[in-house]
């Protein structure tokens, strides 16, 4: 079975009053009416509270600004205004509410006051704050250490192309030192040369001294002293073959390791490279979190 209520102006406003905090201002801006909801929230009594002028609830900033005098033009224009606000309570503490002002009109269509209804979202804008500023503080972080790494890449980088110049100027020493050991190789060859002929001709010389008997005596002394000495030189050209053989060896072995060297080098300077290009995009994307996070607090 249903019931009827008969939905009287008194019966919504009592509605109003016990359940949101509303309070009505004059045309003049002050305090005319304002429920106990409202005055706690403000840290107020209601007594305290009637009389006082509209900009003593608000912040200096706001309160003695060009958008102060716009904002009560339009309540005064017969205009809703609805949005979240900053107040200040009776300590001076930071409030915020969102509150809907409501122009008051007479029977003739005239605004006679503006009353505002409003819920205390503080605790709520806090919160929101805090995870706002969270979220720039770890953005800000992470640009920070994007931009650390960056730099430690790029000092790494340098150092890779420094080594790889080293190792440019290494392999091309390696290859000039190879080329001399090879000319010096050639030059031992003709020397060796020499001293087979020599050798034959001290022996060629000892024949000729056998055959010349008596008076052949002292070529042959020669001739002995002659081959004697060939021989050290061939003793010598072997080591010094032996020497540059081994020095041969030894210098392609470098340049097939520089070679091997530089190719890692050049391997690493692309890795660190790559690494850098990581950096960079983590340091844009750190800027854009941290754009969005101030976008953020601003919207909230």
């Amino acid at each position: 079975m249903s019931v009827t209520v008969n939905w009287s102006d008194s019966i919504l406003l009592k509605a109003l009053e016990t359940n949101v905090a509303v309070i009505r201002f004059t045309v003049d801006r002050r305090v005319e009416h304002v429920n106990d909801l409202f005055a706690r929230a403000m840290g107020y009594t209601t007594q305290e509270m009637i009389g006082m002028h509209h900009r003593e609830l608000c912040f200096s900033d706001f309160a003695y600004s060009k958008d102060y005098e716009v904002f009560w033009q339009e309540l005064l224009a017969g205009n809703r205004v609805q949005d979240k606000i900053k107040r200040k309570g009776a300590q001076g503490q930071r409030l915020w509410l969102e509150a809907t002002y409501m122009p008051v009109l007479d029977n003739e269509g005239n605004v006679v006051g503006v009353t505002k209804i409003a819920t205390d979202i503080t605790k709520r804008e806090e919160a929101v704050n805090r995870i706002a500023s969270s979220l720039q503080q770890m953005a800000e972080q992470l640009n920070e250490h994007a931009s650390l790494g960056n730099n430690q890449s790029e000092k790494l980088l340098k150092s890779f192309q420094q080594m790889s110049q080293y190792l440019d100027e290494n392999t091309l020493a390696l290859k000039m030192l190879t080329a001399k050991a090879e000319s010096i190789h050639n030059v031992v060859k003709i020397i060796r040369a020499i001293s087979s002929q020599t050798n034959l001709l001290a022996l060629n010389a000892a024949i000729e001294a056998a055959r010349a008997g008596e008076h052949g005596r002292g070529f042959n002394v020669v001739a002995q002293e002659v081959k004697k000495l060939a021989h050290q030189v061939d003793d010598s050209i072997v080591g010094v073959r032996d020497n540059i053989d081994d020095m041969t060896k030894e210098v392609e072995s470098l340049s097939k390791g520089g070679a091997r060297a530089i190719l890692l080098s050049k391997q690493s300077q692309q890795d660190v490279q790559e690494t850098l290009s990581v950096f960079e995009t983590m340091s844009t994307n750190a800027e854009l979190l941290e754009e969005q996070a101030k976008q953020f607090k601003q919207i909230i």
